[in-house]
């Protein structure tokens, strides 16, 4: 958050909070795209994608997230 002419503004958050981004990390990974590839094309981090990919496999699963 900053303030600039009375006006506060507040940062943009990255690409990864754009609904339906995490929902194209699981299908590029389906589909047999890489992390770092993934990352690139759809313009986040290679550990975002990483962490979107751990938390979909232990949803499908159930088992615990660790």
């Amino acid at each position: 958050m900053f303030q600039n002419d009375g006006f506060i503004r507040y940062r943009e958050h990255g690409k990864a909070y754009v609904p339906g981004v995490k929902r194209q990390v699981v299908e590029m990974a389906i589909n047999g795209g890489g992390i770092r590839d993934t990352g690139r094309v759809l313009g986040i981090n290679k550990n975002t994608v990483i962490s979107t990919l751990k938390k979909a496999s232990h949803a499908y699963t159930g088992k615990p997230y660790s």
